[in-house]
């Protein structure tokens, strides 16, 4: 038993190190018993760097899975020692693969030769498939990205005015938790007009021609009707607003710019 192993009831817990010592080691037998040689140091840091590179890979991959301590059912190693037989049927195996892989590249460049002097042959019938094939894929995409609209109407609408402020070179620190809180204090109520609906828009308390950011302190809940017929212009009349809206409402009365435009 290996110095980072300890057996408890028939389970072997081994440390990482061990782990990788092990794999290395079991690889190195392999390579020798494949070869009929030993394994030269450079194979063997070739080896060893590629076994650091498989662990690190895998560590990034499940980072949650990997621990410092593997549990192993028995100790990593050769369940039996390869005869000269198996050594000489595992590289059977290996150039049968090779040929078949040879055979399946040939026969794609095959296929794609014939397809290019179909098409050189009948360019307009060619061309035709190629556009029914492309209208029907955008035709799915579109299908499908309609649905995905549907579902996640909140997402859409905060990368369309999250966007539309970057561009502006305005703040856009809003998140989809805090457009959640403004909908629930006021009760999923249009700040203007109070009309109850689940499907309201963001409109900005100073609009965004006149440097208003997408904050959380300059918007709010407003039917489509409001927002429409609000435009870029100011309204200050809004049902008992959050605290954090009273700022902005303040300074948009300072201006004396009342009403709707």
């Amino acid at each position: 038993m290996g110095a980072g192993e300890s057996e408890m009831g028939g389970v072997f817990v081994v440390s990482r190190e061990e782990s990788i010592q092990q794999c290395l080691a079991l690889k190195l037998e392999i390579e020798t018993l494949l070869s009929g040689r030993p394994v030269t140091p450079e194979e063997a840091e070739i080896l060893r760097v590629a076994e650091l590179k498989r662990v690190e890979g895998y560590q990034e991959k499940y980072p949650v899975a990997y621990r410092d301590i593997h549990i192993q059912t028995r100790p990593l190693r050769l369940p039996y020692v390869m005869t000269p037989e198996d050594v000489r049927k595992f590289q059977e195996n290996a150039a049968r693969s090779a040929i078949e892989a040879e055979y399946r590249k040939q026969r794609m460049a095959e296929e794609q030769a014939l397809i290019r002097a179909w098409a050189e042959a009948n360019p307009e019938l060619y061309r035709e498939i190629i556009e029914r094939g492309q209208a029907e894929m955008r035709q799915h995409a579109r299908e499908v990205n309609k649905v995905w609209r549907d579902k996640h109407k909140d997402e859409c609408r905060w990368y369309r005015q999250d966007r539309r402020a970057r561009i502006r070179e305005l703040p856009s620190t809003l998140t989809l938790k805090e457009w959640q809180e403004i909908l629930s204090f006021y009760h999923y109520q249009c700040v203007y007009c109070g009309v109850m609906s689940h499907d309201l828009t963001q409109d900005h308390l100073v609009p965004v021609v006149l440097q208003g950011g997408y904050t959380k302190d300059n918007i709010v809940p407003a039917c489509h009707s409001c927002n429409s017929r609000k435009g870029t212009g100011y309204c200050p009349f809004v049902c008992a607003p959050m605290p954090q809206h009273v700022e902005a409402l303040i300074i948009i009365k300072a201006t004396c710019l009342i009403g709707y435009n």
